[in-house]
């Protein structure tokens, strides 16, 4: 996937999402490298962009990284290097029999990382991306620099009744088709293993994360939450005990989004992260 790509679903999630901005050239950016890395018992899809200290921008669940960070990636790979990988049994990525699980998918990254002899990264986590972050921040620390989670839970119960509602009804006939199409369909090693994907997902999201806010409480890693102010994905109660658990957390809201701000508010979402990051990072 390459320039065009990326321009495509900025153009597809406008209009989904009602974004009021335009795709053009200049917002689309071209990859360094794209390819497979073998990792445990999958292979793993990765792209890298851009050159400077490294940025892992790690998707949500049913979601393919690429498509998932298209408005993100060319801000942020302007002053470091960005991998975008694929979780397993995601986007382009393969499958094993295993169930899909936070420290799995986490082990999965940091073996990623492993891989391209990268030691330490910051880590940008969208919905279950952001729970892998918080899962690097207590089991591999050392691995870590700074966190950014966007709509992330430290416990099923921080989901609302309709999230667990639509959790429920998961599959592919509740599915969005041109999402479905996008994330998994057109991309996917094996596109029949779709129901498959979903009701991993579905089982995980219903049975983790798990931890309690004093489990949080050894996190050193700094973190910025950011959640929507509506609260339609996680409780804003939710939310703010994440923030005061975490002693180098800090929490922004952003509003009237609905879960997808990295794509119908970008621009906002960007230079939270960038600043976040700090130009003490930039090539």
């Amino acid at each position: 996937m390459g320039r065009s790509r990326h321009c495509i679903f900025s153009v597809l999630a406008m209009a989904a999402f009602g974004a009021g901005q335009s795709a053009n050239a200049q917002n689309c950016h071209e990859t360094h490298f794209r390819g497979y890395a073998d990792i445990d018992d999958i292979r793993m899809y990765y792209e890298v962009h851009g050159d400077g200290h490294p940025v892992l921008l790690l998707h949500g669940g049913t979601f393919a990284g690429a498509e998932s960070w298209s408005r993100t990636i060319p801000a942020i790979a302007n002053n470091h290097q960005v991998i975008v990988p694929d979780s397993r049994a995601h986007g382009r990525s393969t499958d094993s029999e295993k169930p899909l699980g936070y420290d799995l998918l986490t082990d999965n990254i940091v073996e990623l990382m492993d891989h391209l002899n990268i030691q330490k990264a910051h880590v940008v986590g969208w919905s279950d991306g952001g729970v892998i972050g918080f899962n690097m921040a207590l089991r591999y620390p050392d691995r870590l620099g700074r966190l950014v989670a966007y709509g992330a839970n430290f416990h099923v119960d921080g989901l609302p009744e309709e999230a667990i509602q639509s959790i429920e009804d998961l599959g592919p006939e509740t599915w969005q088709p041109w999402l479905a199409e996008l994330m998994y369909l057109n991309i996917a090693p094996i596109p029949e293993n779709m129901a498959t994907l979903l009701e991993k997902v579905r089982v995980m999201w219903l049975t983790e994360p798990t931890w309690h806010a004093e489990d949080l409480d050894g996190i050193d890693t700094p973190v910025l939450i950011i959640e929507d102010s509506l609260g339609k994905a996680i409780k804003p109660e939710h939310t703010r005990e994440l923030a005061a658990a975490i002693p180098n957390a800090r929490l922004q809201l952003i509003d009237d989004t609905d879960h997808m701000a990295p794509q119908v508010q970008a621009e906002l979402f960007n230079a939270l992260v960038l600043e976040f990051l700090g130009a003490s990072d930039a090539k």
